[in-house]
């Protein structure tokens, strides 16, 4: 009954009266069906490698060409922005040598679209 409608919220509330004393709750027979076809679900497939890594991280695209990298550190600063990238499916290369050893995070944009992945610098 739910096929046409973009946005479905469930609301479940628990009431008790004083005659239930024990503990628990069981949901049963919850299912949601259906096909996802949202196509930002598409950089899920864009991966970073090795990771760990001494500083050269390779990132493979699948079949989207990439518009922009920013790596930021673990307080949300911009440490790195590179955008000239090659054409989709190929591998590119991220350059990190010459930055501390640590976590970061990379936001890849793509066709109007990001993803973010977690990386290590050792």
């Amino acid at each position: 009954s739910f096929t046409a409608v973009t946005n479905v919220t469930f609301r479940i509330v628990f009431h008790s009266d004083d005659s239930s004393n024990q503990l628990g709750v069981v949901v049963d027979d919850f299912h949601i069906g259906g096909t996802l076809a949202n196509e930002k679900f598409e950089l899920k497939n864009i991966t970073i490698f090795p990771n760990p890594s001494a500083g050269i991280f390779n990132i493979s695209t699948g079949n989207k060409a990439i518009d922009l990298v920013e790596v930021y550190d673990v307080t949300g600063k911009i440490i790195v922005t590179q955008k000239n990238f090659t054409q989709a499916n190929t591998q590119s290369s991220l350059d990190l040598r010459n930055i501390s050893d640590g976590i970061y995070f990379v936001k890849i944009s793509s066709e109007n679209q990001n993803t973010i992945k977690r990386i290590i610098k050792n």
